[in-house]
């Protein structure tokens, strides 16, 4: 079953989107990935410190793609859609800070992991077009 669902995998690759692209697990997880040719990762951060937390770490990220929040060229479209998504909860200028240093600036209450799944929806729908 699962040999099956590689193959198919292999035949359309999918995109998956790490928001800690910083974190060694997400980055060793990223090195799998880009070595099965099955899941091409997203990492979301500066270009930068991921490059060195992969290096600290020593895993081979070479070919990841990595989403600059602060130099991303449809900020503005994805802070207009987690504007959204958050119903009210957050304001755009919360929503931009949100996005471009990932951290999430709960207020009101809101659980971290909805909120982070809110960003997370809105930075895959933006990457891939939607």
């Amino acid at each position: 079953m699962f040999a099956q669902l590689i193959s198919t995998l292999k035949k359309s690759p999918k995109t998956i989107v790490f928001t800690e692209g910083t974190d060694p697990r997400i980055l060793e997880a990223s090195a799998r990935l880009l070595s099965g040719n099955f899941l091409k990762p997203v990492l979301v951060g500066n270009p930068e410190e991921i490059a060195v937390a992969a290096e600290d770490a020593g895993f081979n990220i070479r070919g990841a793609e990595i989403a600059d929040p602060a130099n991303y060229p449809e900020m503005d479209a994805m802070v207009e859609q987690m504007v959204e998504l958050r119903k009210g909860k957050m304001t755009p200028e919360q929503c931009r800070d949100a996005l471009k240093n990932l951290v999430i600036a709960l207020q009101g209450g809101t659980e971290p992991a909805t909120a982070l799944a809110d960003c997370v929806a809105v930075c895959n729908a933006a990457l891939q077009g939607k």
